[in-house]
């Protein structure tokens, strides 16, 4: 283990911040700022594919688990027919979400997304300062990791691509269930001239290749797991997320959807473990808004500005967080929306083991994370229909919200190519002039020194290792990192934070950032003292 390691452990057990890695008590929260019109408009096109395809899944399933004997060709025929036109809205949705996404990417607007920041919350006093993030990381805090990626790679999450790749692993689902499909209703339309029981096996065997044609797996959260969810999840562990009704996780090769109920997503981890296997890609969570979205907004006529609020979107969550998800420990968050279109993502981990399902229950109340209940799964059919009452979209209705979706793209486009106001030029400097150094120390605001950092750690005994800090701003006007808020001095280009315990024990931290030939660098000292004295040393540079 290099010696880099042992030195932060050593300050971690200089200011007794180790309490801080297991408890189950401590929440940590992302802020994610409202996206730019851009990303927000392809998000909600995304959203809207996600929720047809669901819909299409959903009726296929009833219709394969249609029971003939109580029923009759007739209605199974009118069924198919209504399962037809739910997959061939669900390709338009997807084509129209794929090419909005090209639409926006062609437009090339200069929208930007602020970085998300991370803090701490806590039920109980704890000493939470700049190293809290290392106290976490030795216990392998799953919430923590999950935290710390949002806030890493919130602002960078590349949203067209993705929702692009979403809407093409959609579409091309549609097409291929739509033709089998149809393959299922010539079956159907042939039953006059052919015998009934050979009619509705070929029926079913066809209505069965819909679904195994389809390479996007939908999975319905807490009804599959075995011995029930909430005695899967409370003794064995696995997910809770409340604030959305939807995750998905998209990849290349195909995405995956976990359907939730209530406003809540849960699974169980052997549920999860088994069907997602490791995740190496994009989570998204559709969000659910208070009110009726969709009759206060697209139905009701409303202008589209103030439909934008009351559409769902597919919200970035992170690019791992199925995978944190492990046996014996529940990994819940909640994800709330403001009206300002800010998101809050508090999450927290709960350990299973030792404890019986009533504790465990207890411990994710006390979080505010809803507790898996036992109950009657819903079958296909109620979920349909559910699901279709809120979220559907006739194909007028779909043409109106990208075709608004579009506009809007373009009036942002044209806003962000208005020409700046003239300013005059600069003067010739004169001959008494001086001119700037070469290497410039202060005099860079603290909008020019936000970003990602590359940086080399090193102590006296001369090792060193290799990390990358992301530095943001909060509403203060302050310096940012992981969730420690540092004061910051731009005629002195100098950052200084300082942490004090109850027993006397100090952390200093300070910064200086510099500009050298139009580049920034970083260069500062961690000095610790309690028991002992240690100094780490920093010294990087900006590379975005």
């Amino acid at each position: 283990m290099k010696k880099y390691v042992s030195l932060f452990l050593a300050l971690i057990m200089i200011f007794t911040l180790a309490s801080c890695g297991g408890r189950t008590d401590e929440n940590t929260t992302v802020s994610l700022p409202a996206v730019a019109a851009e990303r927000a408009a392809v998000e909600q096109a995304g959203a809207i594919a996600t929720q047809q395809y669901i819909i299409a899944r959903l009726k296929t399933e009833v219709l394969i688990e249609y029971d003939i004997e109580n029923g009759s060709i007739d209605e199974l025929k009118a069924m198919t027919d209504d399962t037809l036109e739910a997959w061939r809205l669900c390709e338009l949705a997807s084509v129209q979400a794929a090419e909005l996404a090209d639409y926006a990417q062609s437009l090339r607007s200069s929208a930007s997304t602020q970085a998300a920041t991370m803090f701490y919350t806590s039920s109980s006093p704890a000493r939470i300062g700049l190293f809290t993030m290392v106290a976490y990381a030795a216990e392998e805090n799953a919430a923590v990791k999950w935290a710390k990626e949002l806030t890493e790679k919130y602002d960078s999450y590349p949203a067209g691509q993705k929702v692009k790749q979403l809407s093409e692993n959609l579409g091309t689902d549609a097409k291929n269930a739509f033709a089998q499909l149809k393959m299922a209703q010539a079956i159907l339309e042939g039953a006059a001239y052919n015998d009934e029981a050979d009619t509705i096996q070929k029926y079913e065997n066809a209505a069965m290749a819909t679904k195994t044609a389809c390479k996007t797996g939908l999975y319905i959260g807490g009804v599959i797991a075995s011995g029930g969810t909430a005695t899967g999840i409370l003794e064995a562990g696995g997910m809770v997320i409340s604030g959305v009704d939807t995750i998905v996780d998209i990849a290349s090769t195909g995405s995956t959807i976990i359907l939730g109920e209530n406003n809540k997503v849960t699974m169980a981890a052997n549920d999860l473990k088994d069907i997602v296997g490791p995740i190496a890609s994009i989570a998204g969570g559709v969000n659910v808004f208070s009110g009726d979205s969709i009759k206060a907004g697209i139905k009701a006529g409303a202008e589209f500005s103030k439909q934008m609020g009351s559409l769902d979107k597919l919200n970035y969550i992170g690019e791992s967080v199925l995978d944190l998800v492990s046996e014996g420990k529940i990994l819940g968050g909640t994800i709330t929306v403001g009206d300002d279109g800010e998101t809050t993502v508090t999450m927290t981990e709960i350990s299973t083991e030792g404890k019986t399902p009533d504790e465990v229950a207890k411990e994710l109340k006390e979080v505010g994370l809803p507790v898996p209940e036992e109950g009657e799964p819903k079958t296909a059919a109620e979920l349909a229909e559910e699901i279709e009452e809120e979220y559907y979209y006739t194909e007028e209705e779909l043409n109106e919200v990208i075709e608004n979706l579009r506009n809007l793209l373009y009036e942002m486009f044209l806003d962000s190519e208005e020409e700046p106001m003239e300013t005059p030029p600069a003067e010739e400097p004169t001959e008494e002039s001086t001119a700037p150094p070469a290497e410039a120390i202060g005099g860079l605001s603290i909008d020019e020194i936000v970003g990602t950092y590359d940086i080399v750690l090193s102590n006296d005994d001369g090792d060193t290792e290799e990390i990358q800090n992301v530095y943001s701003k909060n509403e203060n006007g302050q310096l940012v990192l992981n969730g420690g808020a540092m004061d910051y001095d731009p005629i002195t280009g100098t950052s200084t934070y300082t942490h004090t315990f109850d027993d006397g024990d100090y952390i200093t931290q300070t910064l200086v950032f510099s500009s050298e030939n139009g580049r920034i660098s970083i260069s500062g000292t961690i000095l610790a003292v309690g028991k002992g004295t240690a100094t780490t040393y920093i010294k990087g540079t900006k590379i975005d």
